[in-house]
């Protein structure tokens, strides 16, 4: 499966690092991640809601939200209510 983790700290880094060490994940995409993030996966240089959006649907990723609900529910409104529900466990557990 492929990740996106949305931010650029510490945090983000953790859950990568960890998320490095699960075979079920092929991919990891941070938006905009950092240098550390970077030994991780892949940063990503967008920070509009709506083109990490049509991202998120045209790369098949599981999306694993950043902790902070304002951002988590203005991102989680760019999807149509199928795949919000998607992606409620992983938000939860991501906070």
């Amino acid at each position: 499966m492929n990740v996106l983790m949305i931010g650029a700290g510490g945090r983000e880094y953790s859950i990568g690092l960890a998320l490095t060490k699960d075979e079920n994940v092929e991919k990891i995409y941070f938006a905009p991640g950092n240098g550390a993030t970077d030994t991780l996966g892949e940063n990503l240089d967008i920070s509009d809601f709506s083109e990490l959006a049509d991202f998120v649907e045209a790369n098949d990723i599981v999306f694993i939200p950043a902790s902070f609900m304002r951002t988590t529910s203005l991102f989680l409104g760019k999807f149509p209510a199928n795949i919000t529900k998607g992606t409620s466990f992983l938000t939860r557990i991501s906070m």
